[in-house]
């Protein structure tokens, strides 16, 4: 029997090989092969053996000899073990062929002659493929108990294991996992956890997970606890994990966790009274004084703060007053800290904020005098200051007070920029124009100061005025770059000045060497003489100059781009030859020259002729000029030719292509795939592209381009086979993600599509839940799991599982580090997006029990961020977690208003009564409030007043 086996291998491999000239590459390391070897005897022919079979056919033309071959050395032999591996060799390469059904004959045929290990692990992985799991489960059951090989048995235990537990059956993997090593069962519980068994998953990771419990297990087990309903067990966790931590960031997340299983339990004040008893540091503080204030114990918050040592602690005090409603405390803690910190922004805008509000503007004034004074010599301040000012309606004080500074020559250049650039936000445009005036006057040699000041006369519309200023620059001997120079040309010509915009555009032409540069400046050139009627003249000039001149290149390639722009191919092709008979270009050159400009006219059939030639005259460059002929004639086909001819055509050039680049070549047997795809050749695309991925095995991108275009085509469920087997047939982990990112493309449809444009339903969800199974297991498996655990959250998705995708998410954030802020802005987003579902989707208090998460990080954020965070927390009910959002907010160089958001935040939450005192000011600080009056009747009219606002 081993004789008649080994035999049957070296016939095989010979009638291949000779299909082919070329050599075979090693096959690449394959999950297949390694649990195909499931029987003693070396003559087992396995996949890797079948794939480099299948390798020499397609690169022979294609897999129908081979199969043809495969059945006459069947017909041959008389051996029913050498007949079943000749079937499964068949099995194996129609399933790489994308055709299941056949794959499925043949492997019964071989399970009829012999009922190997490698024949029954077979079978199962074709029933898997097509979502027949408890069928596939049978036979790997059968593989496993005949299997003598210790990986193989391994697995087939994994494989049969994550089956049971996606059946609801989770005790089959922690069982499993009882078995294996101390990182296959933190893996395991973390599948576990995934698949909705936390409870599982915690005794799993407590009795396998080794002593050495990290910060990482912590804050796993505190989620699955909370997953669980087990506050008390999420809490201790949690704690531990803070013990664990080694950053602030981390500890504040371990809390941030630990006080949300103290609100699941309804027991927030058991969370104070447990930090309180704990020793001292800024995130504990931190974590225990946010409590007090949710609590509404405002007098042990006070506390806290007088008796911390942390000043990111004692300066919330005025906060904490303000909250409480002691807002003379809160305005003397105010004054304390300007006392202590005189040059600090901070303090001095949140003052003239509560003075704002009480309606004591002209102390905000002076306070900001006093503010001015302070930081007299620090610029960035002073104009950071100005622009607060002035969002608060405080503007025509700011802007004196700024006036008063610039009297110091030392500083009158940037205080007036800054007036100019406000002038400008605010419309007030004669007084921009006339500090831009200053500026000139006070810096007439200023290149940076005047290109800016020229920036802004074209904002004010003054055109004329800024080409002025660069043209002052010029007169000076100051070097103007190119952009500087282009510009001014295209401001003359906007100015109606197209002779002065004419000379600058040819200057720079004649300077230029890019062809980007030259391509926009031919435009212009040609567009300035169009305007001038000089089109003719500007032609003859540059005749008499390449008639002329040895070297006049420029002129030439300006001349042709005239004659283009004028449709007049006899003359553009007359000046390329007369300067090609002087011997000034190639003929490479020439031909080069030519069909540019029929291309440029449309006029195929010369370029095609072009194009031929020159791939004569260059042979070096032949590939890349026959590529753009066949491009061309797929493109613009040629009059009087009918679809045969140009498929003829076509077919033509490609063997060209072939026979000048080698008959291997991946580069153009990708383009010839790409080709035919273009031309709607669908067949002939598939077939290329096969010979790509069997020339280029590790070539994903041109296996998803075959699937894609077998999904298009409406041949899904071929795409979705050969995509499974790749992904069974790799232990990348790379490879495995793009495989099943490809599953899922192919996959998807249309909903709102015809019936029958859309995937069947059948297909999608057998292929989707062995996607499932398959990354489950990989992730068991021990390959990289912050890949994985994205691709689940895809797969989930597609399949509509809402809540597995959230807790794919969820599970990356104990590794994510400096991500955690991202993933659990992701985490929001998706539990906003949707309204609410069984699944948990658009579930208002998971995105809260998130965004306190977040809020609990500290980390710096658009305003906007946490301004949505804070509504979210007011929709809650959870006013102090609101606060906290509005504390983090900070101000960008006025762009964004923080108290606007604010106040908007409560309007639309339905706290009038919080919003009133907030929008009473907001006119005066809401730069881009039209009508100061409207927005405050809203909030006004909510909370019952009545008055002006209400008559309005």
């Amino acid at each position: 029997m081993k004789c008649a086996s080994n035999t049957l291998l070296l016939t095989l491999s010979l009638i291949m090989s000779a299909t082919s000239a070329h050599s075979a590459p090693l096959p690449r390391a394959s999950r297949l092969t390694a649990s195909s070897h499931l029987a003693a005897g070396t003559s087992q022919l396995d996949f890797s053996e079948a794939a480099r079979l299948r390798r020499q056919a397609t690169l022979a033309g294609g897999l129908e000899s081979a199969y043809a071959r495969l059945d006459a050395i069947f017909a041959a032999s008389m051996d029913s073990g050498a007949r079943s591996k000749v079937l499964r060799t068949r099995a194996v390469m129609k399933w790489w062929d994308g055709d299941v059904p056949p794959a499925l004959e043949a492997s019964d045929a071989a399970l009829e002659l012999e009922e190997s290990p490698a024949a029954i692990l077979l079978k199962g992985r074709l029933l898997d493929v097509q979502g027949q799991a408890a069928d596939a489960a049978i036979w790997y059951e059968k593989a496993r108990a005949g299997s003598r090989d210790a990986p193989s048995r391994s697995l087939l235990d994994l494989r049969l294991a994550v089956i049971s537990a996606t059946e609801r059956r989770p005790e089959a993997l922690a069982d499993l996992a009882k078995t294996r090593s101390v990182e296959a069962s933190r893996r395991t519980a973390s599948v576990l956890a995934l698949l909705g068994y936390p409870t599982a998953a915690i005794a799993l990771l407590q009795e396998r997970g080794g002593s050495a419990a990290s910060y990482v297990d912590q804050v796993r087990l505190a989620n699955w606890a909370m997953a669980a309903r087990d506050s008390s067990g999420a809490t201790s966790f949690a704690w531990r994990a803070f013990q664990d931590a080694h950053n602030g960031a981390d500890q504040r997340y371990a809390l941030a966790l630990m006080i949300e299983a103290f609100r699941s339990a309804g027991d927030l004040m058991s969370a104070a009274r447990f930090l309180a008893a704990q020793p001292s540091s800024p995130e504990v503080e931190q974590a225990r004084l946010d409590l007090l204030l949710e609590l509404g114990k405002y007098d042990e918050a006070i506390t806290l703060v007088d008796r911390s040592r942390e000043d990111k602690i004692r300066q919330q005090l005025p906060r904490i007053l303000k909250i409480s409603g002691r807002e003379t405390e809160a305005e003397a803690e105010y004054r304390r800290l300007l006392q202590a910190h005189p040059q600090e922004p901070q303090w001095y805008d949140d003052l003239a904020t509560l003075y704002l509000k009480q309606g004591r503007r002209n102390e905000a004034t002076v306070l900001y005098s006093r503010f001015f004074e302070t930081n007299r010599d620090r610029i960035d301040v002073l104009t950071g200051g100005a622009r607060r000012m002035i969002a608060m309606g405080l503007g025509d004080e700011a802007r004196a007070r700024l006036e008063e500074i610039a009297e110091d020559p030392n500083l009158a250049v940037p205080i007036k920029q800054f007036l100019a650039e406000e002038a400008l936000e605010q419309g007030r445009n004669t007084e921009a124009e006339a500090l831009l005036a200053e500026l000139q006057r006070l810096r007439p040699a200023d290149v940076s100061l005047l290109m800016e000041v020229s920036d802004d006369y074209e904002r004010l519309g003054r055109k004329d005025q800024a080409l002025n200023v660069l043209a002052g620059l010029e007169a000076s001997g100051q070097i103007l770059d190119y952009d500087q120079q282009l510009h001014m040309a295209d401001l003359a010509f906007g100015l109606g000045r197209p002779e002065e915009a004419l000379v600058r555009w040819r200057k720079l032409w004649n300077q230029s060497d890019t062809p980007a540069r030259k391509s926009y400046l031919r435009r212009q050139i040609i567009k300035g003489a169009s305007r001038l009627r000089q089109l003719d003249e500007l032609a003859a000039e540059l005749e008499r100059r390449i008639d002329g001149e040895t070297n006049a290149r420029n002129d030439l390639d300006l001349l042709v781009e005239i004659r283009i722009s004028q449709q007049d191919d006899i003359r553009a092709r007359s000046a390329v030859e007369r300067y090609a008979t002087k011997g000034r270009m190639s003929e490479t050159e020439r031909l080069e020259q030519l069909a540019a400009i029929h291309s440029r006219l449309h006029q195929y059939a010369a370029l095609d002729e072009d194009l031929s030639r020159l791939a004569e005259a260059d042979p070096e460059n032949a590939d890349v000029h026959l590529r753009r002929l066949i491009v061309n004639t797929l493109s613009h086909p040629i009059e009087g030719k009918g679809e045969a001819d140009r498929t003829r055509r076509v077919e033509e050039l490609l063997a060209r292509l072939r026979e000048t680049a080698g008959q291997d070549d991946v580069e153009n047997a990708r383009f010839a795939a790409g080709v035919y795809a273009a031309a709607g050749m669908t067949d002939r695309a598939v077939e290329q592209y096969r010979r790509v991925v069997a020339l280029a095995p590790a070539d994903m991108d041109s296996l998803l381009e075959l699937t894609s275009l077998l999904g298009r085509s409406g041949r899904r469920r071929e795409a979705v086979a050969l995509l499974q087997y790749e992904v069974e047939s790799t232990d990348d982990p790379a490879l495995l993600s793009a495989a099943i990112s490809g599953l899922l493309d192919v996959l998807s449809s249309d909903p709102e599509a015809p019936a029958e444009q859309r995937v069947p339903a059948d297909l999608v969800q057998a292929s989707l839940a062995w996607a499932k199974r398959t990354v489950l297991e990989r992730m068991i498996g021990g390959d990289d799991n912050a890949r994985l655990f994205s691709l689940l959250g895809d797969v989930a998705q597609q399949r509509g599982e809402f809540g597995l995708q959230l807790r794919a998410l969820e599970a990356t954030m104990p590794t994510a580090g400096n991500q955690r802020a991202d993933t659990l802005r992701q985490l929001i987003a998706l539990t906003s997006e949707r309204k609410p579902d069984a699944n948990g989707a658009g579930d208002s208090s998971q995105k809260v029990m998130f965004a306190r998460r977040l809020i609990a990080l500290q980390q710096p954020l658009p305003p906007k961020v946490y301004a949505n965070l804070a509504q979210a927390l007011l929709e809650e009910g959870d006013l102090a977690g609101a606060e906290r959002a509005f504390a983090l907010m900070e101000d960008v160089e006025g762009l964004v208003n923080p108290d606007k958001l604010r106040e908007d935040a409560y309007a639309r939450s339905g706290h009038p009564d919080l919003a009133l005192g907030a929008y009473k000011m907001a006119p005066r600080r809401g730069q881009d409030v039209s009508d100061p009056n409207f927005k405050g009747a809203v909030p006004i009219e909510q909370a019952g007043e009545q008055g002006d606002s209400a008559k309005r």
